[in-house]
């Protein structure tokens, strides 16, 4: 039972890595997009498709997700972007203030409360 157990918790990790991922290169796709000059039509028809592609797979990743866990879980499960985000932007160079990392400490610690239950 311990052994279904951690194969469920391990496989809800893997595919909330995934579509974290997945969110993470369409976000920086956008971000480096609007660096295009708006008279490159090619570029940014190549950046539009990649961003759609992300998405369509994060789609299907997102629905594995809602087949397999509860939808208390898989939302839960999706709140590790947050985190991510506020790196992400430290990456780009935007300004970082203490009060993100405290509501990325609170956002955390529900879904630590909400995952309780995998």
């Amino acid at each position: 039972m311990q052994s279904s157990a951690a194969n469920r918790t391990l496989r809800l990790a893997g595919l909330t890595l995934v579509n974290t991922f997945v969110q993470i290169a369409t976000m920086s796709l956008i971000k480096y997009s609007t660096a295009v000059e708006k008279t490159q039509y090619i570029v940014l028809f190549g950046f539009y498709v990649a961003i759609l592609a992300f998405n369509v797979g994060r789609f299907v990743v997102w629905g594995r997700i809602h087949r397999e866990f509860p939808l208390g879980i898989a939302y839960a499960s999706s709140a590790i972007i947050f985190p991510c985000i506020v790196l992400l932007s430290i990456v780009y160079g935007e300004p970082f203030v203490w009060h993100q990392l405290v509501g990325v400490a609170l956002v955390m610690t529900g879904v630590v409360a909400l995952m309780r239950d995998v």
